[in-house]
């Protein structure tokens, strides 16, 4: 406080008869004093709750990339203290702010009277001064609801931010691989297409996943789920507008940070035709695009991005070399007297091209039962 200010409220505690002049003067150093506490008062509870904030956000955080029980129990201590810091500090700003609000309106009342100018009565000036001291009151009120308000939708939102964002932190699209998928397409001799795939990587949900969500974009025939030890696993399946959503339970629960690893076989009913000795291998849509993994809250699946890998294998039957291609795979080998043709990435081929291959059998070979 300046020392003008002082000297004027040293004036008002003492006996001396006030004039209209130095009741104004008191008035307008009293506003000042009592304006600058408040001022203190808000930047040291702002820096306070911005402090427990942090740690709020700190503590969340720690949850969501929790892999043991003690880093569990240390984030969730860290979100409790930060949270209560909030709430304290919130009290401690209503409660110093409802005494300075008090006050000034109290001293206010006191220069009137000392000054003359409430009535006896306490008529017209009174009540003027019983408006000023409601709307002191209707303005705290105000700040608190704003107090409230703020603070709630700052843990809100960052809590939503810290959950939506956390896989971020374990890789950002287009640096790191987040899904990997592989299937290979074994062609028989006798026009069956038998696939495995084989698809892997890590939760990073928020509970703890005991099912898991695979979204084919194409039906699964005489498909059989196992995991990465070769469990068969249960599922169901639900037909939806964008393909199938199968249900497959796992053999145990899996936590963040826990890998998932899944194999799948399936019959490819119609992706091989024969017309006249000469098949075609059309590609279907499960072993071209991906099945991809749906987690509860996260980015999954939409938000891959470059961050996935989809390898598609094909091998021909025995003796057999492809006759036309439509689309030239990115390796061809032969192995076991068996064509292996390999596309890297099918999924960014365009749609309006389709993957055909054409061969013929050897002389000799089997026929498809009529």
């Amino acid at each position: 406080m300046s020392n003008p200010d002082e000297d004027v409220l040293k004036r008002f505690l003492s006996d001396e008869p006030l004039d209209g002049a130095a009741g104004e003067e008191f008035r307008q150093a009293l506003l000042r004093r009592f304006e600058r506490a408040r001022k203190k008062l808000v930047i040291h509870a702002t820096a306070w709750i911005a402090v427990g904030i942090v740690l709020v956000f700190a503590g969340v955080y720690g949850l969501l990339s929790s892999v043991s029980t003690r880093s569990m129990l240390l984030a969730t201590a860290i979100l409790l203290i930060g949270y209560e810091s909030t709430v304290l500090i919130k009290l401690w700003y209503w409660t110093v702010d409802s005494k300075l609000a008090m006050l000034k309106e109290i001293k206010r009342l006191q220069i009137l009277a000392a000054g003359g100018a409430l009535p006896e009565d306490g008529s017209e000036k009174g009540g003027a001064a019983d408006e000023g001291v409601a709307s002191t009151l209707d303005r705290v009120s105000m700040r608190r609801l704003g107090w409230i308000v703020g603070a709630g939708l700052a843990v809100v939102g960052g809590i939503c931010g810290v959950v939506f964002l956390a896989p971020l932190h374990h890789a950002h699209p287009g640096r790191e691989i987040l899904y990997r998928s592989e299937y290979d397409a074994r062609a028989s001799a006798d026009g069956s297409l038998l696939v495995t795939g084989r698809m892997t990587h890590t939760y990073v949900g928020i509970r703890p996943l005991q099912t898991i969500l695979m979204l084919s974009p194409g039906e699964l025939h005489d498909v059989v789920w196992r995991d990465a030890q070769g469990s068969v696993l249960d599922h169901e399946v639900e037909e939806q507008p964008d393909g199938y959503l199968y249900r497959v339970r796992l053999a145990h629960t899996v936590y963040r940070e826990e890998d998932v690893d899944l194999r799948v076989t399936w019959a490819a009913r119609g992706a091989l035709r024969n017309e006249d000795g000469v098949w075609t291998f059309l590609a279907p849509a499960p072993w071209r695009d991906g099945i991809w993994p749906r987690h509860d809250l996260t980015w999954y699946p939409g938000g891959y991005g470059d961050g996935r890998s989809v390898q598609s294998f094909l091998t021909l039957p025995e003796r057999t070399a492809p006759e036309s291609i439509s689309h030239q795979p990115f390796m061809q080998w032969t192995e076991d007297g068996r064509t292996v043709l390999y596309y890297r990435e099918p999924q960014k081929i365009a749609e309006e091209q389709e993957i055909r291959v054409t061969y013929r059998l050897p002389e000799g070979a089997e026929r498809p039962s009529s």
